[in-house]
């Protein structure tokens, strides 16, 4: 997985976004990260999250679950057009 943000220094990121943050009830920045490399790793998958700015820990790290979470869904949604055909071995997301 990686962040990247824009119009801000990497460094910038970490500091106040990525490291040593309480989000949501006690929840580590730390922990939801290795969560997410845990994730893309097991699904041999990459994430790359760009951040316009930097955003609080307890707006940024929902958004990211969230629209992860649309991703996952569209991409192991049946897709009616492919009814009768075999399945594929290759798949680009945007």
């Amino acid at each position: 997985m990686c962040l990247v943000p824009l119009n801000d220094a990497r460094e910038s990121l970490r500091q106040r976004f990525l490291v040593g943050q309480d989000v949501l009830h006690g929840l580590r920045s730390e922990d939801l990260d290795d969560f997410l490399d845990g994730l893309v790793g097991g699904l041999t998958a990459s994430l790359v999250v760009h951040f316009q700015s930097i955003p609080d820990p307890e707006t940024g790290w929902p958004m990211i679950f969230h629209h992860l979470g649309v991703a996952l869904r569209e991409t192991f949604a049946i897709n009616p057009q492919r009814k009768g055909m075999p399945p594929g071995v290759k798949a680009t997301l945007l």
